[in-house]
This record gives structure tokens, C-alpha cells and sequence, in this order.
């Protein structure tokens, strides 16, 4: 499995690290409680991955984010 580095870099934008490419999520960061609303449909608009990838990604930020960054992303 390849590493999948992510980070919320402002309060409306996911940056994910993943297979040697950096892609760029717009989103919403709400403080109370710390939750990330990402773009699902700017992460299909994305070429280069496959829908196998992009499942791949978003299930494992949804269930790694809150217990490693303390901001809870849904892909919505």
C-alpha cells in the first residue's frame, strides 16, 4: 500500500500526499467540534486515480483523521 500523507493547510483546503503526487481539496474546517467538510466531488474530478484509489483515500482519512490530526474529515 502506498503512504497517504494529508494535512488541513487553511480552513478550506485538504492537501493529500499520495503515490508521489500532491492533490489540493477545497473544503470547509468547522472548530466546534474540529471537523473538515471536504469536496467528494473535487476528489472524483481528479485524473490519475482510479475509483479504486480514490475509495482508498477517503476511507482511510475519514477513519485515520480524527485520532491522528484531532480535526474529524468527512468527504461529503
Amino acid at each position: 500500500m502506498e503512504k497517504i500523507i494529508y494535512s488541513v493547510i487553511s480552513r478550506g483546503e485538504l492537501e493529500i500526499k499520495y503515490n508521489g503526487n500532491t492533490y489540493k481539496i477545497l473544503g470547509e474546517l468547522i472548530f466546534n467540534p474540529a471537523t473538515f467538510y471536504a469536496d467528494l466531488s473535487a476528489l472524483h474530478k481528479i485524473q490519475g486515480l482510479n475509483e479504486d484509489e480514490k475509495y482508498k483515500l477517503v476511507d482511510f482519512i475519514e477513519k485515520d483523521s480524527l485520532e491522528k490530526i484531532g480535526t474529524k474529515i468527512i468527504f461529503d
